[in-house]
């Protein structure tokens, strides 16, 4: 093989790979993406100076709902970038 060790069988040749830290490294990363996603929804709708606005009155604001599905999209398609590779 191009890399790795070869174990002979019985008929059978087996390859043993490096360990490879890629799959974990990619799984923490999706792991920190959902972090940063959930961490970034919840301040857009945290209190300031003790006062929220109610959700229904920020979502009738066509710029922030406009905001809100690009961002949205922005971190399904990070997803999508993080997890293809990984899995």
């Amino acid at each position: 093989p191009a890399a790795g060790t070869p174990i002979e069988g019985k008929g059978v040749t087996i390859c043993k790979y490096p360990y490879d830290p890629t799959v974990v490294l990619g799984y923490l990363s999706a792991v920190f993406l959902v972090a940063s996603t959930v961490a970034g929804y919840l301040s857009l709708f945290y209190p300031y100076k003790g006062k929220s606005i109610p959700q229904a009155a920020l979502f009738r604001s066509t710029s922030f709902l406009v905001f809100f599905n690009i961002a949205l999209a922005t971190a399904g398609l990070a997803a999508a970038f993080i997890l293809w590779p990984t899995i």
